[in-house]
């Protein structure tokens, strides 16, 4: 456990040998040829550097493909080091593995080291304090039930729902949860792909995956660099990843590659110790029971059955926070799903202090006055236990307010006739009937 309370992740050690690297030869001889073909020539250190495998084991490889003929050994005048030319037989094996993928990034790990490092760095809400996700949450006024659960669900890392009306802060409090996992752990590791026993599939995307190391240039990847942790991988922090109306069930598959391309995993995968935020539940263009159902492998064994380009069935693991955020338009989550789902939370309507609370919350924020009873005002004359306020209005009624301000040059204050005139507006028949 580290001083900040979080379980420390141990650094992926490279491999002291070819079979420990847990990848077959043929997939290592033939990423090492598609590295050399197009440079002509490589020593073994130069090729150590791209690949990001120990000396020894790039040397070893050297060996191998030098004895089938793919590779010929150039002697230099000392202290140049030895380099290795493709001879025909090796160009026209790297154009039949280019062919067959063009993945040119470093080695990728075995799907065993990948498991094993997943299960190590699960979020499972350890090192999370409740003076953390009220940091996290700061600004957002909830009442004491909603806030006790949320406690609960970011405590145990266990699948979460979201429901409520909509404009109460469903996605706002989920997007929070989000910040609170990628800023608020210690540093993962992902590699930048992996082997799954007929093809490289890409894990490591910076887009989702933010770096913690500095990812030295080629020139500046040495031995000893190599000797410090598996190079395979990089350190980064936990994803947090959010998906919305977009989502479609081909997204949860491995995606086909266009071509030889190299085939990228789906993005609960590259959720993987971190957390998955779902939104918009029952909004989406594809079908909702089709889309949920795909969820239930996932919670119950934290894994996922995929299919590969050349159609193996390989188990991936889904180790990350599965956060799930449904209107009340969505249709009914389907039982299996819903039973293995460990917390629900609803985010109410807001009650008049709750209200005002916000209201004031945003206010100082804007940095605007509110004049005396007009949170009064707008219960007694706005809305109604058939038309109750949203957590989202007082954002709206004092952008409005501001706006209004601003266009008749005045001092800038939420006054009771400007806040009843935006409410009015905000709650218009084409809003009513939306």
């Amino acid at each position: 456990m580290s001083e900040s309370g979080y379980p420390t992740i141990a650094v992926p050690t490279p491999p002291a040998s070819l079979e420990a690297s847990g990848v077959p030869l043929p997939v290592l001889q033939e990423l090492l040829l598609k590295h050399l073909h197009p440079r002509g020539s490589a020593s073994a250190e130069e090729l150590c550097r791209e690949i990001r495998l120990p000396q020894a084991i790039i040397e070893e490889l050297l060996r191998s493909l030098d004895l089938a003929g793919l590779v010929l050994p150039v002697t230099s005048h000392a202290p140049d080091p030895v380099r290795y030319c493709p001879t025909s037989a090796g160009r026209n094996r790297a154009c039949d593995a280019f062919a067959a993928s063009r993945y040119m990034g470093p080695a990728p790990v075995s799907l065993n080291d990948y498991l094993d490092q997943c299960r190590q760095q699960r979020f499972d809400g350890t090192g999370i304090t409740a003076d953390d996700l009220a940091q996290t949450l700061q600004g957002v006024v909830l009442d004491d039930t909603t806030l006790e659960e949320l406690q609960l669900a970011a405590a145990s890392g266990g699948a979460l729902l979201l429901t409520g009306d909509s404009g109460n802060g469903k996605s706002l409090v989920a997007g929070r949860l989000a910040q609170l996992v990628e800023h608020s752990s210690e540093a993962i590791y992902v590699p930048y792909a992996v082997w799954t026993g007929d093809c490289c599939l890409r894990i490591f995307d910076p887009a989702i995956h933010h770096p913690l190391d500095s990812s030295p240039r080629i020139e500046e990847v040495t031995p000893a660099c190599l000797a410090e942790g598996d190079a395979r991988w990089r350190k980064v922090r936990r994803p947090a990843i959010y998906r919305s109306l977009d989502l479609s069930p081909a997204e949860v598959r491995i995606a086909q590659p266009v071509s030889a391309a190299c085939p990228v995993a789906p993005f609960q995968v590259m959720a993987n110790g971190g957390i998955l935020v779902l939104d918009d539940l029952g909004r989406h263009t594809s079908s909702f029971v089709e889309l949920m159902n795909r969820w239930i492998l996932p919670l119950e064994d934290q894994s996922d059955l995929l299919t590969t380009v050349s159609g193996r069935r390989i188990t991936l693991p889904v180790d990350a926070w599965l956060v799930f955020v449904a209107g009340p338009d969505a249709p009914a989550i389907p039982a299996p799903v819903i039973r293995r789902i460990m917390t629900r939370v609803e985010l109410p309507a807001p009650d008049r202090d709750r209200f005002s609370a916000i209201l004031l919350e945003e206010a100082r924020r804007r940095r605007m006055e509110v004049e005396e009873g007009a949170v009064d005002q707008l219960f007694e004359g706005h809305y109604s236990p058939q038309s109750p306020p949203k957590c989202c209005d007082p954002k709206n009624l004092l952008q409005g307010v501001e706006a209004l301000c601003r266009f008749h040059k005045e001092t800038v204050r939420a006054r009771t006739d400007l806040l009843m005139a935006v409410a009015h507006r905000l709650r218009s028949p084409l809003t009513r009937a939306a």
